[in-house]
Formats: structure tokens, C-alpha cells, sequence
């Protein structure tokens, strides 16, 4: 009887393979290759090609990071407070979509080697559950964004900490406190 219910569900339901039902990496692969032509699993890490693989990189990022948060406090230390209200909505708003997406694309990956192998396997084990797709959601191959860094390769998931240095930008210029 609680199996005929089950197949009368008009949607599919979750499994341990499919937390959300329906498998979401397809989807994913589907809307990348259609934007950028070539399918997103096609990337290599390269140490010292790959933005922010060395110390020179991630030390300039910082570096840059303090300077527009004290160079921007002192600019706007004798000028009104912008009101970017509505400029800041829709940046939360595109930032909190991007970081859901994510977010879901990492849980059907995890979940199910978590749940079969434990968590110290998914993360420490050198054959644990380091996957193609994982790599891919850290960083996927795309054309060089000339306002981030100049370089063969982009960082899906690293790419939303540039626009969450956006967030910083928007509390200095309101006057709000870091």
C-alpha cells in the first residue's frame, strides 16, 4: 500500500544518490557548456597557472583587500554616507542565488560518500572522496576575467569571495563598521 502512494508522487523523491530528487550536476553541466561552449569537467589544476596557487597571488589579493577597506574608511571619513540600498539588495540577492547553487551542487557530491564512508574518508583520505565534479566546483576553466586576475583560469567557488569583497566595499562607502 505505501508503495503505491510513493510511485502516485508526481515529482521525484530523494535518495542518498539524489538528496534533492533529481541530479542537479547534469543541470549544472547542461547551463555551463551552454554559456561557455565547452563543458565545465574539462579543467586541470595547474600549481603556479592557476589563479591564486601561490604565495604571490593570495599575499597581493590581501594586501589589496586592506588597502580598500583603510584607504576606504579614510576617503570616507569627511563625506556622507552613500544610500546603496537597492544596489546592495540586488548584489545580496545575486550573491545569496550563486552561493544556494553551490551549496546544493556540493551537498549532492558529498552526501552520499559521507554517509557510506564517513567524513574523514570524504576529506583526509587520499583515496577518499576528492572527485572530478568537487575539483570542477572549485575551479572551472574559463576565459580570463581582465578585472580579477589575468590568467587562463577562473575559480567558481573562489570567484564569489571577489564579489563578496563587494560587501566590504558597500559597508565602507555607507559608513557602516567593519
Amino acid at each position: 500500500m505505501s508503495s503505491d502512494i510513493l510511485k502516485s508522487v508526481p515529482f521525484p523523491l530523494p535518495t542518498l544518490d539524489k538528496p534533492f530528487g533529481v541530479e542537479l550536476w547534469p543541470i549544472f553541466e547542461k547551463i555551463w557548456t551552454s554559456i561557455r561552449s565547452f563543458p565545465p569537467q574539462e579543467f586541470d589544476f595547474v600549481p603556479g597557472t592557476t589563479p591564486m596557487s601561490t604565495l604571490k597571488e593570495t599575499a597581493a589579493v590581501l594586501v589589496s583587500y586592506y588597502i580598500i577597506i583603510l584607504g576606504g574608511r579614510e576617503l570616507m571619513r569627511r563625506r556622507p554616507a552613500f544610500k546603496l540600498n537597492g544596489l546592495f539588495m540586488m548584489h545580496n540577492l545575486a550573491l545569496t542565488i550563486f552561493s544556494a547553487g553551490l551549496l546544493v551542487l556540493f551537498i549532492e557530491q558529498l552526501l552520499p560518500t559521507v554517509w557510506r564512508h564517513g567524513i574523514f574518508y570524504a576529506i583526509c583520505d587520499h583515496k577518499g572522496g576528492w572527485t572530478r565534479q568537487l575539483q570542477t566546483l572549485y575551479y572551472v576553466r574559463s576565459p580570463p576575467l581582465p578585472h580579477v586576475l589575468k590568467a587562463d583560469y577562473s575559480k567558481l567557488n573562489y570567484i564569489t569571495k571577489y564579489v563578496e569583497l563587494m560587501d566590504t566595499v558597500f559597508l565602507v562607502l555607507k559608513k557602516k563598521p567593519l
